[in-house]
């Protein structure tokens, strides 16, 4: 953050908040390494113990009723594959309503692609994008990146998936009970991006969009896969 000359890291200009950030150096990976992976999950956890007195509350702007309107009003399609709407809001809400609650929680990311964080090598130098950071429960926040991170080809990457969580608990260990979750977690977090990936097939040009049907995939596997991707 770049001060200007009393010292104030915000200012208004046309009564929108301002501010001038340092360029920050490194590139977002393509196909991650396990060094990556690992350095990422370290800086989650270091990002959310810094942000632990962090006391303002936002809410998520993709909450459980947003989820199920957009997969009853909107077509559940990808241009060749189309399923029922009402047999995809039924799966949503019986996992929506397995929720865990009474987790840790605090200030996420929640969004925590490959393509929004920077590396120099297998170092982090800069996580970029909170547009949909909110107050969520922690493990949440390592659950979305476990299911943007760790697959490649079609198919689950578990060296990647392992070294995002080693690296998480090298800082912050998990509870029992955030460990028992991640499978539901994950599921939920597959659920999101599914839900957005459907909403913006119809809203996006071609050349935008992004195959709601890859997320649909990763929640079947973590139905499926229990803990055993997190063993």
């Amino acid at each position: 953050m770049i001060r200007d000359r009393r010292g104030a890291a915000f200012r208004s200009i046309r009564d929108k908040p301002a501010a001038l950030i340092e360029f920050l150096p490194g590139v977002s990976p393509k196909v991650p390494t396990p060094a990556q992976a690992f350095a990422t999950g370290a800086e989650m956890a270091r990002m959310h113990a810094a942000a632990g007195d962090f006391e303002h509350v936002r809410e998520s702007d993709w909450p459980s009723d947003r989820i199920l309107s957009v997969l009853r009003d909107h077509p559940i399609t990808n241009g060749t594959r189309t399923l029922t709407n009402d047999s995809i809001v039924a799966r949503a809400r019986s996992l929506l309503n397995l929720q865990p609650g009474d987790l840790p929680a605090g200030t996420i990311h929640a969004d925590l692609f490959p393509d929004n964080v920077l590396l120099t090598g297998g170092r982090v130098t800069g996580i970029v994008d909170f547009y949909f950071a909110h107050t969520g429960p922690l493990a949440f926040d390592l659950a979305v990146a476990h299911s943007a991170w760790s697959f490649k080809d079609g198919g689950y990457d578990p060296v990647i998936g392992r070294s995002l969580v080693e690296g998480y608990e090298a800082h912050r260990k998990l509870s029992a009970n955030e460990r028992d979750a991640l499978p539901r977690l994950c599921q939920s977090a597959c659920l999101r991006f599914f839900a957005s990936r459907v909403e913006e097939w119809s809203s996006l040009p071609p050349a935008r969009r992004k195959n709601p049907f890859d997320f649909l995939a990763r929640w079947d596997f973590y139905a499926r896969s229990g803990h055993a991707p997190f063993a």
